[in-house]
């Protein structure tokens, strides 16, 4: 490797062959390798950057990387062997006038930096050009000319490099820093950052070398990096320059599922908190100090909410299980769970209110059942239901998958972040069955399975629910170690009933909820039986006639009706409502959101308060054979009454 080469790959980017090489210039934001590196006949290195930086700022800059060798003499000339007088004025007089940035820098800026010193005087720009999947940055600066005339150039600003923000220190000389990586990520964090100084040096990951670090003496530092390697060896490059020069320097700790390369520029994920993180830096990493919150902070935390999936037993960043014995039914109970989420029915008697996307992980199934049963529950052409079939998996790569190993895990981590960037982010995880997909393992032995529970926690943390399928024991509860089943926000059992006759394939047996956290899901009990319907697609028919939720009662009596002089009519107002049921105003108020919140019911001006159709299948699964109610044809005058007066106004 000749000198030319060495030097190419010490700045990245490198390209070429024997004496001739293109690198990225250490100057500026290069995404294109601009600087050309030639080793001459007498073996000396000759080196112009073609987008206008300045040359002896290219070997200042080289210099101070340490990858400039001492032996060339270059730094005395230029490429064609003059020499060249510095000639930046720094700050700009008030004579330079306004820079011409499209015929400086050959393209119209999307943005553009000003840096200034202290006193807010402008020490010259940085412009910027935002394009698809690049972007062009260049230095402006303003020059005198050797014929005493003034001028702006395409080139860097000389070594030490000012920082951008120096007005603003000067302004806030008590703040402590915070340091990010881009001037377009300084101006954003300043908008969520009122208690730091927002600061940043130009030229990005490379241009740490050549900034001026020596104004933040006696500073407290926190340096916020790029969510990617080059991000965060820049951010230790800093904390290296700031050594004998802060008073303190700390590096933020992001979050590992950001996407690669975000920062604080960019659009904030959902839940990310970027001043906690801030502050965290600032405490002391060898204690958990920063993370002993007081019960009035805690609460003030902008968290995610938490929604159902299955109202009340499933939502969102949870842990399920279901549990029974073999041959009763517990895949086709999960694949029913699954059309309900994707589909967006109701779940038995429990409602689903929002389509969701869900993914199955099946350990044990043969390829052709899945495909049946996916027919005859009327799932074939379904996208929102994707699953990851072991024999599938052992036919293409020869392999299967065991979720109590890391390198599984890991490949799970993967998938999901895959499927995300692809817009299929499943809401539901299942593992159908953690026997068959964790195996090698004493399932008795509780600290045998720490690896798997750090797994589900950490998924959980992700803000995915899971549910795991499990197997019962001969003591009729789930098998193997209780500690699993001490992580779960919902446990469920299937048993069998006495006198079962049998559902198809013998999908027949009583649902019992062993524990929940929060809300007891209504009815607690209820028995299914797999059946076909009147299109012949298999579904689970359930009795629960006795154990309807509250607001179930409400949508009965909405279905009801009010009869007036003999005749049945809608109930107009909620007042109306209040009355007949004998209940609180405000009961039946939080009922009508939660009903409306999942389509069970509408509401016109002209027609009052109407059941859907929805709603009318989700009483005829919990009531069986409907109560009273209006004829039929009521309804759909009802109902096309409300087109009517709803299209009337639109006109």
């Amino acid at each position: 490797m000749n000198a030319a080469e060495e030097l190419a790959r010490a700045l990245g980017g490198a390209r070429g062959r024997g004496n001739k090489w293109q690198a990225c210039c250490p100057v500026h934001d290069d995404a294109n390798p601009s600087l050309s590196i030639t080793l001459n006949k007498l073996g000396k290195l000759l080196v112009r950057c073609h987008a206008g930086c300045d040359q002896q700022i290219v070997l200042d800059t080289l210099r101070e990387m340490g990858i400039w060798p001492d032996h060339n003499r270059l730094a005395k000339n230029t490429a064609a062997g003059v020499a060249k007088p510095r000639s930046i004025l720094m700050p700009v007089p008030s004579e330079a006038g306004e820079p011409d940035f499209e015929k400086i820098v050959g393209f119209e800026p999307d943005d553009t930096y000003d840096y200034r010193d202290e006193r807010a005087n402008l020490l010259g720009f940085i412009v910027r050009k935002n394009g698809d999947g690049k972007k062009e940055i260049r230095p402006v600066t303003c020059h005198r000319k050797a014929d005493g005339s003034i001028d702006w150039r395409c080139e860097g600003f000389p070594t030490p490099r000012p920082l951008f923000g120096l007005e603003q220190l000067a302004k806030y000389p008590d703040m402590p820093v915070l340091l990010v990586e881009g001037e377009k990520a300084a101006l954003a964090a300043r908008k969520h950052f009122a208690n730091y100084v927002v600061l940043t040096w130009c030229n990005g990951a490379k241009g740490v070398v050549a900034a001026d670090w020596s104004v933040l003496q006696g500073k407290e530092v926190v340096v916020w990096p790029d969510a990617d390697d080059v991000g965060n060896k820049a951010a230790a490059d800093v904390i290296e320059h700031l050594k004998g020069k802060a008073k303190s320097s700390s590096i933020v700790r992001l979050p590992d599922d950001l996407p690669k390369g975000w920062d604080l520029a960019d659009p904030w994920p959902e839940g990310l908190r970027p001043e906690v993180l801030v502050d965290a830096a600032n405490a002391d990493d060898s204690t958990l100090a920063k993370y002993a919150i007081t019960a009035a902070e805690f609460a003030k935390l902008d968290l995610p909410k938490r929604e159902y999936i299955v109202d009340p037993f499933i939502s969102t960043s949870s842990l399920a299980m279901i549990a029974a014995e073999r041959g009763i039914g517990k895949t086709w109970f999960i694949l029913d769970l699954a059309r309900s989420l994707v589909q967006r029915i109701a779940f038995l008697a429990y409602d689903v209110p929002e389509i969701r996307t869900v993914l199955i992980f099946d350990g044990e199934m043969p390829q052709v059942v899945i495909q049946e049963r996916l027919e005859h529950l009327g799932l074939s052409n379904e996208t929102r239901l994707s699953i990851v079939a072991a024999e599938l998996l052992f036919h293409e790569e020869g392999r299967t998958l065991n979720i109590n190993l890391a390198e599984d895990q890991q490949l799970i981590f993967s998938t999901l972040e895959k499927l995300e960037m692809d817009g299929r982010r499943p809401d539901l995880i299942i593992f159908d069955n953690i026997s068959s997909l964790g195996g090698g393992i004493d399932e008795n032995d509780n600290s045998a399975l720490e690896e798997q529970l750090q797994f589900l926690i950490k998924l959980r943390h992700k803000g995915f629910a899971v549910l795991l399928v499990h197997h019962t024991g001969k003591s009729g509860e789930q098998r193997g170690a209780s500690r699993r089943e001490d992580l779960l926000d919902t446990s469920i059992k299937l048993v069998k009933p006495e006198n079962s006759t049998g559902g198809i394939e013998g999908a027949e047996f009583e649902v019992h909820f062993t524990k929940t956290r929060g809300e007891v899901p209504r009815p607690p009990k209820l028995t299914v039986k797999l059946r076909k319907d009147e299109n012949g697609t298999l579904q689970f028919l359930f009795e629960a006639k006795h154990d309807a939720r509250p607001h179930h009662n409400t949508l009965l009596k909405i279905y009801e009706g009010a009869v007036v002089d003999g005749q049945w009519r809608s109930f107009k107002t909620q007042a109306e409502l209040v009355e007949a049921l004998g209940v609180a105003k405000s009961t039946v108020s939080k009922h009508l959101t939660k009903l409306r919140k999942v389509d069970l019911i509408s509401q016109g001006t002209q027609t009052g308060i109407l059941i859907t159709d929805r709603g009318v299948a989700m009483l005829g699964r919990i009531y069986g054979e409907l109560p009273g109610g209006p004829p039929s044809d009521k309804v759909v005058e009802a109902r096309h009454k409300k087109d009517s007066d709803e299209l009337a106004q639109s006109f």
